[in-house]
């Protein structure tokens, strides 16, 4: 395992039907911080950057936009518009991938 033991996991993707609500979940329940918003609104979808991070977050913008893929374990919580009105979000997977 040398050839992967520096490796980290950086960033985790989980789709979010209401961000009003997860991301306070993942606040208040979890203990992360909220790092940054990014609002895509031509795209219809907003992410938002969590995690639990170990140094100060850069105050400058485009600095922290950089600095996010830097450190170990983000999550990214993307909210596509429109998902809030679903009873279920889901995925699907190509089957050759199982």
């Amino acid at each position: 395992m040398k050839e992967t033991h520096d490796f980290v996991l950086n960033q985790t993707m989980l789709r979010i039907k209401d961000p009003g609500k997860s991301v306070p979940f993942y606040q208040d329940v979890l203990g992360m911080v909220l790092i940054d918003t990014f609002e895509f609104p031509e795209m219809s979808f907003s992410l938002y950057f969590m995690g639990q991070p170990t140094e100060a977050i850069p105050d400058d913008r485009a600095e922290r936009a950089n600095w996010l893929f830097e450190p170990p374990a983000l999550l990214d919580l993307t909210h596509n518009f429109g998902t809030e009105n679903y009873d279920l979000i889901c995925c699907l997977v190509d089957p050759s991938y199982s």
